[in-house]
């Protein structure tokens, strides 16, 4: 599927809403993301609110690997 695709080539992946299910749903779903996307990062959030830094600075990123990567 096409989110597959997307998953594959990101370097970062957000988890919204994540106020909507309980802690065991999340951790399915992070292990999901994580097959299908590799190394990116993989940050919850709520209302889609994450740091803005983490878009614009790798660095700052949990795994700490810089990468470049475009669609």
């Amino acid at each position: 599927p096409e989110i597959d695709r997307h998953l594959a080539v990101a370097d970062l992946v957000v988890l919204n809403k994540t106020d909507r299910v309980g802690e065991a749903e999340q951790d399915r779903l992070r292990e999901r993301v994580v097959e299908l996307s590799g190394p990116a990062a993989v940050i919850p959030a709520v209302h889609g609110r994450i740091d803005p830094e983490l878009l614009f600075d790798p660095a700052l990123r949990p795994d700490g690997e810089e990468k470049v990567r475009q669609l």
